[in-house]
């Protein structure tokens, strides 16, 4: 090698050296800027690159000859997982291509650097993320528990014709041959019992219709006494009305009793055709209703509900239900005499609603419960 040439080596080899000092420790400034950030960081500014002390990814080639190419790749992929609940990947993906070419050394001979790092590509590519919260609604109707049979022991009944809940889930049975009413909790757990035969209070002669109020006091249609019994939440008798007749406030077989949200009680009159409407205390209010088929004629009703918006419900003889708002003025009715069809009936005894709105009707003749969203 001639001392030119010796001499133009050195001088490139020392003017590369201070290129390197110019961006930091192992890394190259190919056009004299800034220093960069430490090696191993993908955030260099696009006019460093990475010669030394590289991540795994990274891969340098420097090759010095009469022709010299430094060529620099930089390739960095990072994967960030996602929250357990999120599916999310983020890809950074960094690589640039560039050649710079320059020459140095004597007339016959070419030295060519070149870097492939000046251009920066970031790929984020994010999947849809979903999000989906899944609530598992019972099916109206799926079988829960069952309790009792027949005898008169605790938890036992003799032809039960009336239910009803409160407001913590206790239920109310109107164990009608037995003459009481017993008490059990959601399960179905035996709480309490009262009632006997006769006409005292707290005595019972075939009752049918249960219902409570909001503040858990219990109505009984006591049939065969011809009144209804008011009870607190622990069986405490609390007042009694009614008597045989036809007259305001006296009934001939009360058979179903309800309440709304006002603490109002309406009962059906059975044998005197007519619903009559009380307030808490027993005080007669109104009534309607009158022997027959039309609309707001009645033929032996025998179950009253109410809904929240204070509608009353009946269900009659006439194998139908009428619907009435809380004065007693008619607003609808559906229903016919039948064996199968939906909609129809064959001696539909008792009704109830639920806070939804739907009614539920028991088809006695037909053995079964038919629910209808209310018209």
């Amino acid at each position: 090698m001639t001392g030119t040439l010796r001499a133009r080596r050195e001088k490139w080899k020392r003017s590369f050296s201070a290129k390197l000092s110019e961006c930091g420790d192992g890394i190259v400034d190919i056009d004299g800027g800034e220093e960069c950030e430490p090696p191993g960081s993908v955030a260099c500014d696009d006019r460093c690159q990475l010669v030394n002390g590289s991540p795994p990814t990274t891969t340098t080639t420097v090759t010095f000859a009469t022709t010299t190419s430094v060529n620099f790749t930089t390739t960095t992929t990072t994967t960030m997982a996602p929250p357990p609940t999120t599916s999310s990947t983020t890809t950074t993906t960094t690589t640039t291509p560039l050649t710079t070419t320059s020459t140095t050394g004597p007339p016959t001979t070419s030295t060519s650097s070149t870097s492939s790092t000046t251009s920066s590509t970031t790929t984020t590519t994010t999947p849809s993320t979903s999000s989906t919260t899944s609530t598992t609604v019972p099916i109206c109707g799926t079988f829960v528990t069952t309790w009792g049979s027949s005898g008169t022991g605790d938890g036992q009944f003799n032809a039960p014709l009336g239910v009803a809940t409160d407001g913590n889930g206790n239920v109310y049975v109107a164990d009608t041959n037995n003459n009481r009413i017993q008490k059990f909790d959601a399960s179905g757990t035996f709480l309490t019992t009262w009632g006997s035969y006769g006409s005292g209070n707290g005595q019972f002669s075939n009752p049918i219709g249960v219902a409570t109020d909001g503040s858990g006091n219990v109505y009984v249609a006591d049939f065969g006494n011809n009144r209804i019994q008011k009870f607190d939440t622990s069986d405490n008798f609390l007042t009694a009305w009614g008597s045989l007749g036809s007259g305001n406030g006296q009934f001939i077989y009360p058979s179903g009793v309800a309440v709304d949200g006002s603490g109002n009680v309406y009962v059906a009159d059975r044998d005197n055709n007519r619903i009559q409407k009380f307030d808490a205390s027993g005080t007669f209010l109104t009534t309607w209703g009158s022997a027959g088929s039309g609309n707001g004629q009645f033929s032996n009703p025998t179950g009253v509900a109410t809904d929240g918006s204070g509608n009353v419900y009946v269900v009659d003889g006439n194998n139908r239900i009428q619907k009435f708002d809380a004065n007693g003025a008619f607003l609808t009715t559906w229903g016919s005499f039948g064996y199968s069809g939906n909609g129809q009936f064959n001696g539909s005894f008792c009704v109830a609603t639920d806070g939804n709105g739907n009614v539920y009707v028991a088809d006695e003749g037909n053995s079964r419960i038919q629910k209808f969203a209310c018209p």
